[in-house]
């Protein structure tokens, strides 16, 4: 299915999210220590996922009723991965880089597949206006870092 014009910014965002994904697995692949993973993921959720995770919920998610079940699956899917993050920062990545990982994955499908899907066939309007209200970013790209694990040579 074509995404509707009003949706291609956020889905922009996701394919960001999906190379932290494979970029997570990647460094566990390689055993690339959980602190230097973490640092990375940290800095990507801080500068493009917190804030990607707000304007869906202000301007995507606030088009369907409160009770809808593809709205409480996706809020509840942000606030999990919030909480994974915090746990993250507390304890230098470890077994929650993996879980994280798989959460996120599954969220960005979710979205692209599910909730978009839906939002495009039955509040096209509502969508349009939402997009005219978000805020524009221009290209996305992707934050520099010092340090990329994802590069390293298995030993």
């Amino acid at each position: 299915m074509k995404r509707s014009e009003s949706l291609i910014e956020l889905s922009r965002e996701h394919h960001f999210g999906l190379l932290l994904v494979w970029k997570i697995r990647q460094g566990q692949r390689l055993n690339v220590a959980p602190e230097r993973i973490a640092s990375y993921t940290e800095q990507m959720f801080s500068e493009l996922l917190a804030q990607h995770f707000l304007e869906e919920e202000r301007y995507v998610y606030s088009i369907l009723p409160e009770d809808h079940p593809l709205r409480m699956q996706g809020l509840n899917e942000h606030d999990e991965l919030r909480s994974l993050i915090n746990r993250i920062a507390l304890t230098a990545g470890g077994n929650n880089l993996g879980i994280f990982a798989h959460v996120l994955e599954s969220h960005i499908r979710f979205e692209e597949r599910e909730l978009f899907s839906f939002l495009q066939d039955y509040f096209p309007k509502e969508l349009e206006a939402a997009h005219n209200l978000m805020p524009k970013h221009g290209p996305i790209t992707e934050p520099l870092w010092h340090d990329p694990f994802w590069e390293q040579k298995p030993l």
